[in-house]
């Protein structure tokens, strides 16, 4: 649903609860799929992979709006955006671009 901006030349998007319920269903069923294939990776490895991840994301993390194309679906629960790669190379890019 549209949000009104403070700048009526910006529109603001907003997920309706149909929206949210589907959203949450899209992350469960991938959350399944990524344990079943995660299941696969030793305790000692995890961590290894989760590195790996984080730095590939960062690094193909080109702007804001990639940003948040990449991490629309993200569960902010597992993923905090303090410690987010994508969010914190968005910040970054955002800060130089200044």
């Amino acid at each position: 649903e549209r949000v009104e901006r403070s700048d009526r030349r910006e529109v603001g998007l907003k997920l309706t609860a149909a929206g949210r319920a589907l959203r949450q269903r899209l992350v469960r069923i991938r959350n399944g799929v990524l344990e079943d294939t995660l299941g696969a990776l030793s305790d000692e490895h995890l961590p290894v992979f989760a590195e790996c991840v984080s730095q590939a994301l960062a690094a193909i993390t080109s702007s804001r709006w990639h940003a948040d194309n990449i991490c629309r679906l993200c569960d902010e629960t597992v993923c905090p955006v303090e410690t987010c790669p994508v969010e914190c190379k968005a910040v970054a890019l955002e800060a130089e671009s200044r």
